[in-house]
C-alpha cells in the first residue's frame, strides 16, 4: 500500500494516468524528489521568459520522440550548445506541449540538491517506471568517499535501468549533461558511459542536453561513435540569431514589470556580441528591471 500525504494527486500531463497513480502512491520524500523536476520544467518552460524562443525547435524534438518503434531512427538525440543559450528552455517547452501515450521521463541535472548525483537520477526514472528496487537500493546520495553500500545501489541502480531501457516503452529527457556526477572513486561510470548501454532498443528515445565544450561532451560523443559513424543525432542550439527576436524577448521580460526601453536602448543591447545568447538578454533585463533612476538608464546600458 502505498504512502500519501494528501488526497490530493499532482498530475504530471506528459505521464498517464496509471503513470501518476504510481508516482502518488510513492513516499512523500520520493514524491517530492521527482516532483522538484517537473516545477523546475513549469517555470523554465513559462513562454512569458523567452517569448517564442526555440518554437521552430520543437518539431525536431517532437518527431525524434515520436519515431520510437522506427527501426531506421536512432535513439539518441544530443542538443548541444554554449552555456546560456537556451537548451533547458527548449526542453521544459517541448515536455509541457509533449502529447503521447509514450510515457516522457524528464530529469533537470541540477534542479534540486541530489539531482545531479548519477545513482539519484537513475533511482528517479526506475521509481517513475515502476521497477521495484530492493530494500535500501539506491537510497543513498553517493558522497566524496563513496562506501560499499552506496557504491553497491549505484551498481544495482545502473542494472534496473539497463534492464528496463531494453523492456519498457517510454522516453527519456535528460538535461544539462555536462554537471552529471558520481563520487571520485567511480568517476570511470561517467567517463566511460556504462549506465548507458552502447545497444537501446526502438521501443526507447532517449533526448540528452549539453554545454559544449565540456569534459562530458567529450566522453559522449566518444563512447557513442561507432566505426567512425555517429549512432546519435546532435542538434547544435547557436541561441538567437535574429535581433528582432532579441528585442521581442527584452521586451516581453520588461513588460512583465510594466518597464519599457526606447528603441536605440534596445538597439544597443540587441547588437552587443552576446547578446544571441537568451541568458545574457534575460540577464541584462533583470538588471533594468531593478535600475528605478531613469535618466540614468543609459549610462547603465553603456
Amino acid at each position: 500500500m502505498g504512502n500519501k500525504d494528501s488526497d490530493t494527486m499532482v498530475r504530471l500531463p506528459h505521464l498517464p494516468p496509471v503513470v501518476n497513480e504510481r508516482i502518488h502512491n510513492l513516499t512523500p520524500e520520493k514524491r517530492e524528489m521527482i516532483l522538484s523536476h517537473h516545477l523546475f520544467e513549469a517555470r523554465n518552460g513559462d513562454p512569458s521568459r523567452l517569448a517564442d524562443f526555440g518554437l521552430g525547435l520543437l518539431d525536431t524534438l517532437n518527431s525524434h520522440a515520436y519515431s520510437i518503434g522506427e527501426p531506421t531512427s536512432k535513439p539518441i538525440l544530443l542538443i548541444t550548445g554554449q552555456q546560456g543559450c537556451g537548451k533547458s528552455t527548449l526542453l521544459s517547452r517541448w515536455a509541457l506541449q509533449y502529447d503521447s501515450d509514450v510515457p516522457l521521463i524528464t530529469h533537470y541535472i541540477g534542479c534540486s540538491t541530489y539531482s545531479r548525483d548519477l545513482s539519484y537520477m537513475l533511482e528517479n526514472v526506475l521509481q517513475i517506471l515502476g521497477v521495484n528496487l530492493e530494500e535500501g537500493s539506491g537510497e543513498v546520495p553517493l558522497t566524496a568517499q563513496c562506501t560499499s553500500k552506496q557504491w553497491s545501489a549505484l551498481q544495482d541502480n545502473i542494472e534496473h535501468f539497463n534492464q528496463a531501457i531494453q523492456k519498457q516503452r517510454f522516453v527519456l529527457a535528460i538535461d544539462c549533461l555536462e554537471s552529471l556526477s558520481a563520487d571520485s572513486d567511480h568517476s570511470h561510470v561517467i567517463e566511460d558511459f556504462t549506465w548507458l548501454p552502447n545497444s537501446i532498443p526502438d521501443t526507447c528515445r532517449i533526448i540528452i542536453t549539453c554545454t559544449t565544450p565540456s569534459q562530458h561532451y567529450d566522453y559522449f560523443t566518444r563512447n557513442y561513435n561507432s566505426k567512425g559513424e555517429a549512432n546519435f543525432t546532435e542538434h547544435v542550439l547557436g541561441g538567437i540569431t535574429d535581433v528582432s527576436e532579441r528585442n521581442v524577448v527584452v521586451q516581453k521580460h520588461l513588460e512583465t514589470y510594466c518597464k519599457h526601453l526606447d528603441p536605440q536602448q534596445l538597439h544597443t543591447i540587441c547588437n552587443t556580441s552576446l547578446s544571441h545568447n537568451p541568458m545574457y538578454l534575460v540577464a541584462v533585463a533583470n538588471e533594468l528591471r531593478v535600475f528605478g533612476i531613469y535618466e540614468e538608464v543609459d549610462s547603465q546600458i553603456d
